[in-house]
């Protein structure tokens, strides 16, 4: 359904989404896109650390893990943590984690 609005004799109409300081919030206040737009970021962060392990040491793919990884999960986590899809995001920290500590799965 879509909503039109008036504003000084304009029309403003509606969208799906909206993106706010980075985060993206559709208009039923799900964050559902926000966490779909994060994924592959965190993927591409994960492949990163995956690609430098054999030649790196320990504490350098911690620095990895925080500058790629860390900043892009933790911002705006306030607001999409309780989510369905966080699940997701949890799951690739983990994944990145055995990564790092050289667990096997």
């Amino acid at each position: 359904m879509l909503r039109v609005v008036c504003y000084n004799n304009k029309l403003v109409s509606s969208t799906a989404n909206t993106k706010f300081l980075g985060i993206i919030i559709e208009n039923s206040l799900s964050l559902k896109a926000n966490v779909d737009h994060l994924i592959p970021k965190l993927c591409t962060a994960c492949y990163a650390i995956r690609a430098d392990k054999p030649f790196k040491s320990l504490d350098t793919l911690k620095l990895v893990y925080y500058s790629c990884f860390h900043s892009l999960m933790s911002y705006g986590i306030i607001f999409w943590g309780n989510s369905l899809q966080s699940i997701h995001v949890s799951g690739l920290q983990r994944r990145v984690i055995r990564l790092i500590a050289q667990v096997k799965t």
